[in-house]
């Protein structure tokens, strides 16, 4: 679990966008998190939200999809159903 973090490089090069070495760092220090006491005492702790939180969650998801162009054909895919079933069961609901 405590593994060896990589440093930073030691020249000053500007990486663009895509800095792989910093990304290399969140990643590691990030499964070090997820692996530890710590990590897991919150992952199962979850999320908790009040009532009011809750609906305004969901009052909020409902005025973001209704701007939406289109829904994410791959939110909620049944898998073992064929495509065109599952737009046509899509499309009943809109």
């Amino acid at each position: 679990m405590a593994s060896q973090i990589p440093k930073p490089p030691a020249r000053d090069a500007n990486q663009g966008e895509g800095d792989i070495e910093a990304d290399r760092r969140y990643r590691a220090r990030t499964q070090e998190f997820v692996e530890s006491g710590r990590g897991q005492a919150q992952i199962k702790q979850g999320v908790s939200v009040s009532d009011e939180e809750a609906k305004d969650l969901e009052r909020a998801e409902r005025e973001g999809r209704s701007r939406a162009k289109e829904e994410d054909p791959n939110v909620d895919r049944d898998y073992e159903r064929p495509r065109d079933d599952q737009d046509k069961a899509r499309n009943k609901l809109l």
